[in-house]
């Protein structure tokens, strides 16, 4: 899917696309431009766990990679800078 919703340009200013695998795994990619301020941010989920990859440098911010691990109890999973 694509949308312009807020530029006025030749271009979409969103994006999202959904993937279904045949064993019904389902990913999700989502882009926009629309944020006023500039914004990085790529998120992986897994299992058992979350990968966390923000900012670009400069006006995107410091470059942080951040892994979050569930319990096996769950609650608040541990997080690695």
């Amino acid at each position: 899917m694509l949308k312009s919703y807020f530029w006025r340009a030749p271009a979409e200013d969103t994006g999202l696309l959904v993937l279904e695998g045949k064993d019904g795994m389902t990913s999700t990619l989502f882009t926009s431009c629309v944020q006023w301020k500039n914004l990085f941010s790529f998120e992986i989920f897994l299992e058992r766990a979350q990968v966390n990859v923000d900012g670009l440098g400069r006006s995107y911010g410091t470059e942080t990679l951040t892994i979050y691990k569930m319990k096996p109890e769950l609650g608040p999973p541990t997080q690695r800078l």
